[in-house]
């Protein structure tokens, strides 16, 4: 029976076109369906490891969105509090502005002892 190694190495000649499975079962000492068997196998393990590295990478990004979501929602949020501090900080420079015009006028008026 081949060994690991000389396994390996009729793998990446049939993967690369170089070899086909008679010429590699022929190299190995085996039977064509051994070689078609154990190299099935082989890409099945390397499909089964992408399947993993795939469900990995899609629940990583399935975080993402979520967090992009939550971002998104903290923005919305964030924005609205800008909102109404400006419609608060615009109310309280319109009263200011009254105050300071009445402040004038009582001023002109010579009332300033009623300022204090």
């Amino acid at each position: 029976m081949p060994t690991e190694c000389e396994w390996a190495e009729a793998f990446k000649r049939l993967d690369s076109g170089l070899s086909s499975y008679e010429a590699e079962a022929k190299r190995l000492g085996v039977g064509k369906g051994t070689v078609y068997r154990h190299h099935i196998a082989k890409l099945q393990r390397r499909i089964n490891m992408k399947k993993s590295e795939l469900s990995r990478i899609i629940v990583e990004l399935s975080r993402t969105q979520q967090n992009l979501e939550a971002l998104q929602r903290e923005k919305m949020r964030l924005e609205g509090e800008i909102i109404q501090a400006r419609e608060k900080l615009s109310t309280a420079l319109r009263e200011l502005s009254k105050v300071t015009s009445t402040y004038e006028r009582l001023q002109k008026l010579g009332l300033k002892k009623y300022l204090n």
